[in-house]
């Protein structure tokens, strides 16, 4: 009995030891990158209060690194989300131009909503929790279906 003990308690620590880095979360499950990761869409606007139509644009996170494209404009950012903030937000750091632009964002039946910051000599502090569009654009992505 002692013999399979011991043998169990050998395969369990080789099978940890045989995960890769790719196996570990970098956010747990229960928020944070690991619901963003993937592929997501821009569906549509919303400005003043109303659904609009835009232009294609995706933003694709894997790990701490999202890429966005618009149009014909694509650079990749390194993505940190901060969830105790009420609404949690998203903040994209881009080194190559020493910028960084902060939306608050949520994730809600299966679209994601990202308030869009106000420009310079705009209102720079609408209200947060807002993601109706009236105090700011707000993009809503769907996830790209496989």
């Amino acid at each position: 009995m002692r013999t399979f003990a011991l043998s169990m308690l050998v395969l369990a620590l080789a099978g940890g030891w045989a995960r890769t880095e790719e196996d570990v979360d970098p956010e747990p499950q229960t928020g944070g990158l690991s619901q963003l990761r993937g592929k997501w869409v821009v569906s549509r606007m919303i400005f003043s209060g109303k659904d609009g139509k835009t232009s294609a644009g995706s933003y694709t996170f894997e790990g701490n690194k999202v890429t966005v494209q618009s149009g014909k404009l694509t650079y990749t950012a390194t993505v940190k989300i901060d969830t105790r903030k009420k609404p949690a937000t998203l903040e994209l750091i881009r080194d190559e131009l020493k910028s960084t632009r902060t939306m608050p964002f949520k994730v809600e039946n299966g679209e994601l909503f990202l308030a869009i910051p106000a420009f310079k000599g705009g209102d720079g502090n609408p209200k947060a929790e807002d993601f109706s569009g009236e105090s700011r654009p707000v993009m809503v992505l769907t996830r790209e279906k496989k």
